[in-house]
């Protein structure tokens, strides 16, 4: 078994999703899409067209939270984006930070720019164990934490801060 004798706290997952800042004039609504919702799913509680939006990335596990990383507007998420603007930098800092010891259990989801052979390839090369494909638990509550917990808490602390723009969003 992977998981038992704490083997757990070893494990980051990691997932990315649109939060949206929706303009309703004196009120304010933050919303979160997951990787496999499109963006006519979201459902503001007032309509805006052409809300403002960004989509985040971050990794969480029990030694803590990435840094948010944020995708370049207009970006095609493909596996050499995803390698080069995510996973990259993630591993050089964040992922340092949390795991000194590099004894981590890189988790994903089935997102076409994760599951790429080039991804995996990738992370292969980097002596990066991690969850494959054939490993992974479709709709589980306990394989993504940041579906069923991350973005509601992210969705709930931003709509306290109103945020009236991406540059305030990013803000810390």
């Amino acid at each position: 078994m992977r998981l038992r004798k704490n083997r757990w706290r070893n494990y980051i997952t990691s997932d990315e999703a649109w939060i949206y800042i929706t303009d309703t004039g004196r009120k304010r609504c933050v919303q979160y899409l997951s990787g496999e919702q499109k963006r006519s799913d979201a459902k503001p509680a007032i309509h805006v067209s052409n809300p403002k939006g960004v989509i985040v990335w971050v990794a969480v596990s029990a030694n803590g939270v990435s840094r948010p990383l944020f995708i370049e507007p207009g970006a095609k998420i493909n596996a050499i984006y995803y390698q080069t603007r995510v996973l990259e930098p993630f591993f050089k800092k964040d992922a340092q930070r949390l795991y000194p010891n590099q004894h981590l259990v890189f988790h994903q989801d089935s997102a076409p720019s994760h599951k790429a052979k080039t991804t995996l390839q990738w992370l292969r090369d980097h002596n990066i164990a991690f969850v494959t494909p054939e490993e992974w638990t479709p709709s589980s509550p306990d394989a993504a934490p940041c579906d069923y917990f991350l973005w509601g808490y992210l969705k709930a602390k931003l709509n306290k801060r109103a945020p009236r723009s991406i540059g305030g969003l990013k803000r810390p």
